[in-house]
């Protein structure tokens, strides 16, 4: 539970209106659930511009919450219809 409530205050604290959208055992009466299963979701008109946020986006793409309990965290930015995407770079993990 601590690593998803640091990963939500983080996003929270840079600003990011995103929505949070969790599943996995970490629901279910599991005893011990070992991960959180979770998608972030950006519209991208809300895509922050400034580089603390899109670092906080990135640790999260990246899945670097996980103590005590790992975040099986992806990212996911809804565009409007008919806005073309544009690919992150993944190979050095920024975004943006």
């Amino acid at each position: 539970m601590q690593s998803l409530q640091a990963l939500l205050m983080e996003l929270t604290n840079a600003g990011i209106r995103a929505e949070a959208w969790i599943n996995g055992s970490f629901l279910t009466e599991k005893i011990d659930p070992v991960d959180v299963d979770l998608v972030v979701v950006v519209q991208q008109p809300d895509w922050p511009e400034d580089r603390a946020s899109k670092d906080v986006l990135a640790r999260v793409a990246r899945q670097e919450f996980g103590n005590p309990l790992k975040c099986d965290s992806y990212l996911t930015i809804e565009y409007p219809a008919g806005i073309g995407v544009m690919p992150s770079d993944r190979n050095n993990g920024t975004i943006g």
